[in-house]
């Protein structure tokens, strides 16, 4: 079975993704094999292509995290999942063609009534909001959340799932474009995080914040941290403002951008009664005791109507070095998405 490949070739602009063919596998025990029809972007793929994100393998390799098709054959064992079934899953680099060998236990059947597109957009963003809010945020009914870069993939998600734990959101974004987004998710405050003085709002009108999900990083992790309650938590999972917008990193704007971030120290933490946390979900890979569950439950809300991807585009995979420039831009709300076959 040969299956088409988008390929990080070495680092650098969108022009080091190549496309070529190469023969996909028979299943393993335990695996699938899934004719891939729609795989997800996110951040970190742009981070890998640019040579900045350090758990990437070395060029050349597959980017991609997420991906939904429908399954061709299974391999010995898998008893709960049969050829044609449709699925969405995730997968620890590789996502970025047209068919690949999985592990059974780490793709779930897509809810009814969604189409590759949108499945494709689900499990990395989610898996990350999820784990933030839910794990290291511990976000409970009724609590406060301020989520920043909140009309992105993660962040569209995690407003949605705040809102399914019955928290109160505060979104922000990056223009001004972006503001009906969060007002159509339902933020109860949303605000420009560029040009409005986002924290001195928050603290006319709620007082604090009980939940940070911070994307942004920098200085942003201060004002963040400045407007927690007592018991509040700091949750960090990117530092989008040291995102390049070309296609080679500016070595001195990331040095100045790296030093903005702030140094949290244990002694005020203790005596404010504040929590502090990072991290990134793809070091999480084999953690399927934590990461299985959340999916989930996730997934219960999606059948529910509470959680539903927001798809911003779609383009044949021939074409990923457009939405990787598009990414990059800041200027787009939900997800972006590779298509490698029709329905």
């Amino acid at each position: 079975m040969k299956v088409p490949i988008v390929e990080i070739t070495r680092h650098g602009g969108p022009e080091v993704l190549v496309v070529r063919e190469v023969e996909l596998p028979a299943p393993s025990p335990g695996q699938v094999r899934v004719a891939v029809h729609a795989a997800g972007i996110n951040f970190a793929e742009v981070f890998c292509r640019l040579g900045l994100y350090k758990h990437a393998p070395p060029p050349p390799f597959v980017p991609g995290f997420e991906f939904a098709g429908r399954i061709v054959d299974v391999g010995e064992g898998v008893t709960h999942l049969c050829a044609g079934d449709a699925v969405l899953g995730v997968t620890r680099f590789g996502g970025y063609q047209g068919g690949l060998c999985i592990d059974a236990d780490r793709v779930r059947p897509i809810p009814n009534g969604w189409d590759m597109a949108k499945a494709a957009a689900f499990p990395a963003a989610v898996l990350t909001a999820a784990y933030g809010l839910l794990e290291l945020g511990r976000l409970r009914q009724g609590e406060r959340v301020l989520i920043h870069s909140a009309a992105g993939g993660v962040g569209s998600t995690a407003v949605q799932i705040a809102h399914a734990m019955g928290a109160q959101v505060v979104g922000t974004v990056g223009s001004d474009a972006k503001l009906p987004v969060l007002e159509a998710l339902g933020c109860r405050m949303s605000m420009n995080y560029k040009t409005e003085d986002w924290a001195g709002q928050i603290r006319t009108e709620l007082g604090g914040i009980d939940v940070v999900f911070d994307a942004l990083g920098g200085s942003y992790l201060r004002h963040g941290y400045d407007l927690l309650n007592t018991n509040g938590r700091l949750v960090s999972y990117g530092m989008g403002t040291m995102t390049p917008a070309g296609g080679r990193p500016n070595w001195l704007k990331l040095a100045w951008q790296y030093f903005q971030i702030p140094r949290f120290s244990v002694f005020p933490m203790i005596s404010d009664n504040r929590t502090v946390g990072g991290f990134n979900v793809l070091l999480l890979w084999d953690r399927l005791d934590l990461l299985g569950p959340l999916l989930d439950r996730c997934l219960g809300w999606a059948s529910e109507g509470k959680l539903v991807p927001r798809v911003s585009e779609v383009l044949p995979y021939t074409e990923a070095g457009t939405l990787h420039e598009r990414m990059q831009t800041g200027k787009t709300t939900g997800k972006l998405v590779l298509r490698f076959h029709e329905e």
